[in-house]
């Protein structure tokens, strides 16, 4: 039986192998806050709000019915049977 571990160096070293297949292509990205710096460690994604970007228009002029979105799906075959779900 695998010890803990050893359990978890396998886990760490194949967890590079591991991406999002997916990309979002619309509606654009508003802006890089994964950037780090000595102020932001860990980058802008947590901060409050809308990760520290600025507010450039109302965010809800996007419908809530019939709003378009556009995914740009992966490479693996696994992808024709996957699920993706939108929360608004």
């Amino acid at each position: 039986m695998f010890s803990s571990r050893i359990i978890a160096i396998i886990a760490i070293a194949t967890s590079a192998l591991v991406q999002a297949h997916t990309v979002i292509t619309y509606p654009g990205w508003r802006g890089d806050n994964l950037i780090t710096n000595e102020t932001f460690p860990y980058g802008m994604q947590w901060m409050y709000p809308c990760g520290g970007m600025r507010t450039t228009t109302n965010r809800t002029l996007w419908p809530t019915h019939g709003g378009a979105i556009a995914i740009q799906p992966g490479w693996f075959q696994g992808h024709a049977t996957a699920f993706l779900y939108i929360s608004i």
